[in-house]
């Protein structure tokens, strides 16, 4: 199997001899999933772009949306911890808008990476925020989640290109809020510290489920459909195996996440949905989804924190110092 052809779901399945597949619980159905996977809307980070050259379309941010940055954290686990050897860091960005009563929320980046230290991840949250335009950051507040958080309440600087990431601040809780080191005096808002109580995870699996069975969530294409779509376009057919796999992966991702859904059990203890995966199986995916879709929601429904496209802008670029030339 080549470099460009390379599948994680066909690996695990031939040579972990894992299944992927919907269990009769699942609370997520296979037909509801895809269907919603008829999205060509993809971001790519800088040097993805530069690395393919003309094969990549720069994915422009439309006018009057907004885009959320979701993020489920893992610890940076010793090689010879069990108990954290399926946990997995994922980030998950949607671009949504409100069009009168129309809704439309499009997952546009996905990532996955094992976790490490908390100031490398939150590092990797700013220039992500950067790179993709982002409005909001959505992250878990207890745990592991809550040391990334205190990193996001400083400046970080990034010791490879020198470049300076200002802080900004917590919008939704005082308590974290009042952690804030970062050397704005007045920070922009725009970090939202997502609860993990029964409740509140009960909730954000509906919303999701909902957000599917609508169709108001779009999702990438299949690996298949996208392979359909690039067999006449002559610029992809002109990248290499590892180029090709660079604009396939977000399919690829979407895939992994798919099967990852399909593995969810739900079960109803008194008026609360709880999510459970298998002991060899993630969630990850998953969390940051139903986080990001859910703040999607309450931004929708909370006016007095929209702001319009001009004020985003120049407030996005204020958080950002090109870095000094070393003589």
């Amino acid at each position: 199997m080549s470099e460009g052809t390379f599948n994680q779901v066909v690996f695990e399945m031939e040579m972990e001899t894992k299944w992927f597949g919907q269990g009769k619980d699942a609370f997520f159905q296979y037909d509801e999933i895809v269907s919603c996977r008829n999205s060509t809307d993809i971001a790519y980070v800088y040097k993805d772009i530069k690395y393919v050259g003309k094969a990549i379309k720069v994915l422009e941010k439309e006018k009057d949306s907004f885009r959320v940055l979701a993020i489920d954290i893992a610890v940076m686990a010793a090689k010879k911890d069990k108990k954290n050897k399926n946990d997995a860091s994922s980030i998950t960005v949607i671009e949504f808008k409100k069009n009168k009563n129309k809704i439309q929320k499009k997952v546009i980046y996905l990532e996955n990476f094992d976790g490490k230290h908390g100031k490398l991840q939150a590092l990797k949250v700013r220039q992500l925020e950067k790179q993709l335009e982002i409005d909001y950051i959505a992250i878990d507040k207890n745990g592991v989640g809550n040391g990334i958080l205190d990193y996001l309440l400083e400046d970080i600087t990034d010791e490879k290109t020198g470049e300076i990431y200002y802080a900004t601040n917590c919008m939704n809780n005082q308590v974290i809020a009042d952690k804030y080191l970062g050397s704005n005096r007045f920070p922009v808002k725009n970090i939202y510290a997502v609860d993990t109580t029964p409740a509140a995870n009960s909730n954000y699996a509906f919303k999701l489920k909902d957000a599917i069975n609508s169709n108001i969530l779009k999702l990438p294409l299949t690996e298949k459909a996208f392979d359909e779509l690039m067999q006449n376009n002559k610029e992809y057919q002109k990248l290499n195996e590892s180029q090709k796999l660079i604009l396939k992966l977000p399919y690829i991702q979407t895939t992994l996440l798919q099967n990852e859904l399909l593995g969810l059990n739900g079960t109803v203890d008194g008026n609360l949905l709880k999510i459970k995966e298998s002991s060899t199986a993630r969630k990850d995916r998953y969390s940051s989804l139903a986080y990001a879709n859910f703040f999607c929601d309450f931004l929708l429904g909370d006016k007095k924190i929209r702001r319009n496209s001009e004020d985003k802008k120049e407030k996005r670029e204020l958080l950002f110092r090109q870095p000094k030339l070393r003589k």
